[in-house]
């Protein structure tokens, strides 16, 4: 077995294995741990989810949500008395997105290659050929379950400030 070969079928694993990469490490819904320091009592929060418009009411001063990857949420919290705080929790990228994407485009300039010089990246040009159609497929799994967003913070403490 030649290098190329080598190369070649490590390509090939590695994409294969990593295909859906963000599906694999970040399925599910994210955990928002939410504080309200003070006060400690008469506490109530909203959480909306801005793409859905559906929210759920938490009366404590602390509790824990399942946040839906697929949506920006918009935290109200407000207690007699008390002006009323808002926070934004955003969705980003997952890093196993970029992992998808950083085998994927290498793959696409691999098979480029093979059409370009058959004889000089055969085996490397095999490889890409079917591995891309897998960076592909991972990519559109990620898409689809929303594996591809986490959220930007996972736990927010908020100290209501009294009116005057």
């Amino acid at each position: 077995m030649t290098a190329k070969h080598l190369i070649a079928c490590l390509i090939a694993v590695t994409t294969a294995a990593t295909s859906g990469c963000a599906t694999l490490m970040n399925s599910g819904p994210s955990t928002l741990d939410a504080t309200v320091t003070y006060p400690y009592q008469g506490v109530t929060t909203t959480v909306t989810a801005v793409t859905t418009k559906q929210s759920s009411q938490h009366t404590s001063s602390y509790f824990q949500v399942q946040l839906d990857k697929g949506s920006d949420y918009v935290l109200t919290m407000q207690s007699p008395g008390h002006r009323a705080e808002q926070v934004v929790v955003n969705r980003t990228l997952h890093p196993g997105f970029w992992m998808d994407m950083a085998l994927l485009l290498p793959l696409v300039g691999l098979a480029a290659a093979l059409a370009a010089n058959s004889n000089t990246f055969l085996a490397l040009g095999t490889a890409a050929l079917v591995a891309t159609p897998l960076g592909l497929a991972g990519l559109g799994i990620d898409l689809m379950n929303n594996s591809i967003w986490t959220h930007d913070r996972h736990q927010v403490q908020v100290q209501l400030t009294p009116q005057p």
